[in-house]
């Protein structure tokens, strides 16, 4: 049996009529929508509800925080995907809007089949980023934990970053390796050591020690 995983949708509008007919059409389209009528009911919605996947928030909300800076404050808080609604287009609102981690921007009363597109389109995106996100961090945990010495180096041979086995075999810090060492140049004995025992692995196929 196929479980329907029905999404969330935090709707943050303050004029009546558009919110209601917002969150009717939403609902038809079988999501389920919570509604908040000002930028500091949807922080306050955001901070105690974690079941949101998405935000869909008007950028002029009448009194107290607009709608960007309610975004603002709501991303420091959980990264989630949030579309923007205004009255009409301006290029102040888009520019403002595009500084902030955003998916999309619609006129307000948009057709619900394009608003409906938008959604599940950012809801992908999201879920794309959250998964490279989490590939990243699992590979940074991998190479900063290795019992081998790995460095990153820029195309001129300028190191750009360490790990925690190179750190040790040079006996220096980050701060003391990164954009100063030159793999092709510099030196260093421990360094020049380190360098000719990467090559050997790949020269001469053998295992390399590290001391």
């Amino acid at each position: 049996m196929t479980v329907y995983n029905q999404k969330t949708i935090l709707l943050v509008e303050n004029e009546a009529n558009i919110a209601r007919d917002e969150k009717n059409n939403l609902q038809r389209y079988d999501y389920r929508v919570i509604l908040a009528t000002s930028g500091e009911e949807a922080i306050r919605i955001i901070e105690s509800n974690h079941d949101i996947d998405l935000i869909v928030m008007g950028i002029d909300l009448g009194h107290g925080i607009d709608g960007a800076e309610a975004a603002q404050q709501i991303l420091k808080k959980r990264d989630i995907p949030i579309i923007f609604l205004s009255n009409h287009p301006d290029s102040k609102i888009v520019e403002k809007t595009e500084q902030i981690l955003s998916y999309g921007y619609v006129v307000k009363n948009t057709d619900i089949i394009v608003l409906d597109a938008l959604i599940k389109m950012a809801l992908r995106h999201f879920e794309t980023r959250v998964k490279e996100k989490k590939h990243v961090s699992f590979l940074n945990t991998i190479i900063e934990n290795s019992p081998c010495a790995i460095w990153v180096s820029d195309t001129k041979g300028t190191i750009t970053r360490t790990n925690q086995r190179l750190r040790k075999t040079l006996n220096l810090s980050d701060d003391q390796i990164i954009g100063k060492y030159n793999v092709f140049n510099d030196n260093n004995l421990k360094q020049q050591n380190l360098i000719n025992e990467v090559e050997k692995v790949f020269t001469e196929q053998k295992t390399a020690h590290f001391t």
